[in-house]
């Protein structure tokens, strides 16, 4: 046995931060992983006989994200790299489709949106199309090269709003799809769709 296992006498304390993970909008693979086995990420040891069932789950999540079932972001936590990220609500519900068991502490990331969740969306929404505008953009015409750009300077002066690049995406693709936004060259664009 460690000596750092020695030390902790509570089994909580293997346990991952429930309230802290919950709050975390994204986490990193290792972390999704850990958290629905309700394994704390950071004592290595307390997984290890789950190991099969947590590299059986890796393996999914790969095949899930290679087909684009499971969306994951690039963002550097550390300073050393960009790890791979999944939103923690998308991962608790995709987990939930695949019929693993969620615990307790989880199940309130499966439950809808939080209060004041869908008046952030219509803001972020608003602010994507009153950039274009601001750029000089056509919101249902915007050239190639536009789409970054909106994206990076939301995400420099409106950091409340558009925390990482990978938000700016995921309320971009809700604005095209309620036809607020298009790019100029997509081929939805020029079929006439």
């Amino acid at each position: 046995m460690s000596v750092v296992k020695d030390h902790i006498n509570n089994k909580e304390d293997w346990e991952p931060d429930h309230k802290f993970m919950c709050r975390k909008e994204l986490w990193t693979l290792r972390e999704a992983a850990h958290n629905l086995f309700n394994i704390n990420p950071c004592y290595v040891e307390d997984w290890q006989d789950r190991y099969f069932e947590i590299i059986k789950l890796h393996e999914i999540m790969d095949m899930d994200i290679n087909q684009k079932l499971l969306n994951t972001y690039d963002f550097n936590f550390t300073g050393r790299g960009g790890e791979k990220s999944v939103n923690s609500k998308e991962f608790i519900r995709w987990a939930d489709s695949k019929g693993y068991p969620i615990i307790e502490p989880f199940q309130c990331l499966l439950k809808g949106k939080r209060k004041g969740a869908g008046q952030k969306e219509k803001n972020r929404i608003v602010a994507i199309v009153k950039k274009a505008k601001e750029l000089g953009y056509e919101p249902l015409a915007i050239p190639y090269g536009g789409k970054i750009e909106i994206g990076r300077i939301l995400c420099e002066e409106m950091p409340g709003l558009f925390k990482h690049l990978g938000m700016f995406n995921e309320m971009w693709k809700k604005a095209r799809s309620k036809n607020l936004v298009r790019l100029v060259d997509n081929d939805d664009f020029t079929k006439g769709k």
